[in-house]
């Protein structure tokens, strides 16, 4: 999710498996897109922050157990290798995940673990959180981590929310998600 429109600044501790994908590209550390620890060395991402160069993606690194981007408490590790989804389309976006996995495990703790995964036909209704620094209400991407309480649409009810001229290709590879009456992210 690129966006936590109207969410909340929260806790790391209180989503553990959040990890940020960090730029340093230019000496300057930079946020550009989150992701969830699977395995002490597997983390889980969308391919479209993956999809950089060799170059840029020497300049990447995963920040665990952080707030913000110069948490203190907060750890960098080391990319050792990026595999997209061989299905990823740029173009719609369906099949939007790589795996990276790191150079040395995380260590757990309180603010460091692994995050729970269900079945996909066991969400739809469901209520849940999105967290991440996505762009904020006020257009800019968040500095603290934020989250939002939503509620997991079935797909065929998401595929449905778009009348009229504007809709979205949603596939059955896509989580729908609804935090308002008024907007629906997938």
């Amino acid at each position: 999710m690129e966006r936590i429109i109207h969410g909340t600044v929260v806790d790391i501790s209180d989503f553990p498996y959040q990890v940020a994908l960090v730029s340093h590209r230019n000496h300057r550390k930079r946020i550009i897109c989150g992701g969830a620890i699977v395995r002490p060395k597997i983390i889980f991402t969308a391919a479209h922050c993956t999809h950089v160069g060799e170059e840029e993606r020497e300049d990447l690194s995963v920040l665990v157990g952080a707030n913000y981007v110069n948490d203190p408490e907060g750890r960098f590790h080391k990319i050792d290798s990026i595999m997209r989804h061989p299905g990823f389309s740029s173009h719609d976006f369906d099949n939007d995940f790589s795996v990276i996995t790191l150079k040395k495990p995380v260590e757990y703790s309180y603010r460091v673990q692994d995050i729970a995964i269900s079945k996909m036909e066991q969400l739809g209704g469901a209520p849940g959180m999105v967290s991440g620094w996505g762009l904020t209400e006020f257009g800019a991407p968040s500095t603290y981590l934020r989250a939002i309480k939503v509620r997991v649409e079935n797909w065929p009810k998401c595929q449905n929310s778009f009348p009229g001229f504007f809709h979205p290709r949603i596939t059955k590879n896509m989580i729908c998600l609804r935090p308002s009456k008024l907007t629906t992210y997938y």
